[in-house]
């Protein structure tokens, strides 16, 4: 499995589908959004562990309207990148 760091911290990282998630505790990721089109499988359910969210984003041309994004920001504090 590729998991790839985006940002100087390690905050912040990409991965196609996730196959190990034991790689992820390496890293210390707490969160995953999930944009691909199915779930990953074996996601963990250790409770207190890991927020997975999953939202789909089908084509370039359905893409999904901008409030529903922005209200999970509104739950989930997302910290802002300066690229």
């Amino acid at each position: 499995m590729e998991l790839i760091q985006v940002d100087n911290e390690g905050l912040l990282f990409i991965s196609p589908t996730i196959t190990d998630w034991a790689t992820l505790d390496r890293y210390n990721v707490d969160t995953v959004i999930d944009l691909d089109g199915a779930l990953d499988d074996g996601v963990p359910a250790a409770r207190d562990h890991l927020l997975y969210v999953y939202f789909p984003i089908p084509a370039r041309s359905n893409m999904p309207k901008l409030s529903a994004p922005l209200a999970c920001e509104s739950v989930i504090p997302i910290r802002s990148l300066q690229c």
